[in-house]
């Protein structure tokens, strides 16, 4: 079955070409024009596809990419590869499988055995839009040469200007360009410069064989803990409440990690329900957590509630802090298991320096004008204040409990959501921190009870009150569990 959309028939038929090939052996990474069915008739074919937004990033020169090893590229020479590994989509090609490729749509394909497959080609346009002697479907538009032979003179012409102005006359070119191809329908266009982040974790302690539960594992800095924790050898859970975009993300981790103990788990943490299948799932599956790390945060701009099993819960209250109690009470069995083991499980709450305002009457703005600062100030105290209780709670299992100031992170939704104006570290310092924190090391890791900020025991001024403490914790046993 074909996409909704595309359509074939006998007059926009194009060509059919026998694929034969021996094994170990691959076919580059290149785009084609028209529409295309491979169609496996014997052997395996392992195929992976981009769709054509990453054209820049797969370094093009004509319909080909010029990484020549798209398994193990060489990012020193490729940076911008890296960035591919979101949207890339593979599978496996067994007998009597197809595989449907839109045109512009870069593929790669490679053989591990003898193969034989067929592609059938069609046009999706007018026949008259394409290069007539083109056989194999993949070369360009004669309309799209044109366009880029200019496109090549205006950058000689361009190359006889002094900086700055040939860089602010090629930018201006550029979006003239895209300005106008806009206007002729399709969606809008823009010219975007960015970097590639570092992926690599300053390690010291590896992690092999630790199973490491991390929740709002697939953006910001839940992501960056969770690829810090593949690059050292951890088994990884990540923790999402949208499947999809975790799988998504864990698909990058697994491939700029180099380890495929990457799963994705579905949850929603402020859900007792979701949260007690979570532990039951990762108790067949794994029978022991190592490290836990509560991440998963919100804050949105006005008052919202999120839907659970005992009702309607302010957004902030049940993600920041419910979730964070929830994981603890449903997963502590497995840490237990870790510890019996002698394996030194970990928990590591994430916290911050900037936090109060906890009314213990008004938890959920029932009372009180909602203001998304105020209430993420009272949910990083909670945060703080629960990990106390459930610290000595835990210490005679040899279970560690500690919160950690990961640093104030410029770029998150968190921090545009708190309009945060100055940074104090990059999200990929934050999770060097969480880890290193995470596998102990440093000696002061090895406690139990502590506020960690920039990798340094610090004073909790919550940490006084126990009875306090301990009242939250009750009152999140008796009303959210």
């Amino acid at each position: 079955m074909l996409p909704c959309g595309v359509v074939y028939n006998e007059d926009s038929y194009h060509s059919s070409v026998l694929r034969v090939a021996s094994g170990d052996t691959e076919l580059w990474t290149h785009y084609d024009v028209m529409h295309n069915m491979l169609i496996q008739v014997t052997g395996t074919k392992h195929v992976t596809l981009w769709p054509p937004s990453e054209d820049d990033n797969l370094y093009t020169q004509g319909s080909s990419s010029r990484v020549p090893d798209v398994h193990e590229p060489d990012l020193a020479r490729f940076p911008r590869f890296s960035r591919t590994y979101h949207t890339r989509v593979t599978g496996l090609l067994r007998p009597g499988d197809a595989v449907f490729i839109p045109p512009l749509w870069f593929h790669h394909v490679q053989m591990p055995d003898f193969s034989v497959a067929v592609n059938v080609f069609w046009r999706g346009h007018a026949a008259a839009l394409y290069n007539p002697k083109d056989i194999y479907g993949n070369k360009d538009l004669p309309a799209a040469d044109a366009a880029m032979a200019t496109a090549t003179k205006a950058g000689e012409q361009l190359k006889s200007l002094p900086e700055p102005f040939r860089t602010f006359y090629a930018r201006r070119a550029a979006a003239q360009l895209l300005s106008a191809a806009a206007a002729c329908g399709g969606e809008e266009m823009t010219v975007t410069f960015s970097h590639v982040p570092s992926s690599a974790s300053a390690s010291k302690v590896m992690l092999h064989g630790k199973v490491c539960v991390i929740t709002g594992a697939n953006r910001g800095i839940g992501r960056q803990i969770a690829l810090a924790l593949a690059c050292r050898g951890a088994t990884v859970i990540m923790v999402c409440r949208d499947a999809c975009k975790g799988r998504i993300e864990a698909a990058a981790i697994r491939a700029l990690s180099r380890n495929h103990h990457v799963w994705v788990e579905e949850a929603d943490v402020s859900d007792a329900a979701s949260v007690e299948a979570l532990g039951q799932r990762l108790a067949l599956e794994f029978g022991a957590v190592h490290v836990l790390v509560n991440n998963a945060v919100t804050a949105p701009a006005v008052r919202t509630t999120v839907a659970t099993e005992r009702g309607a819960v302010e957004a902030q209250w049940a993600v920041n802090v419910v979730g964070y109690h929830l994981l603890l009470f449903h997963l502590q069995d497995l840490l237990k298991k870790a510890a019996a083991l002698n394996q030194h499980p970990r928990v590591l709450n994430l916290a911050s320096q900037f936090a109060g305002n906890l009314m213990m009457d008004d938890l959920e703005f029932n009372i009180r004008t909602y203001s998304s600062v105020t209430a993420y100030m009272q949910s990083k105290q909670a945060d703080r204040m629960l990990t106390w209780t459930w610290a000595r709670r835990l210490a005679p299992y040899r279970v560690q409990v500690n919160a950690i100031h990961p640093g104030a992170v410029l770029g998150t939704q968190l921090a545009q959501a708190l309009a945060l104006k100055r940074g104090t570290h990059t999200a990929e310092e934050a999770a060097d921190c969480v880890v290193a924190a995470a596998a102990a090391d440093d000696e002061c890791h090895n406690a139990s009870g502590c506020f960690f900020v920039n990798g340094v025991s610090t004073r909790c001024e919550f940490q006084e009150d126990q009875e306090a403490c301990d009242r939250l914790v009750a009152l999140l046993e008796s009303k959210y569990s």
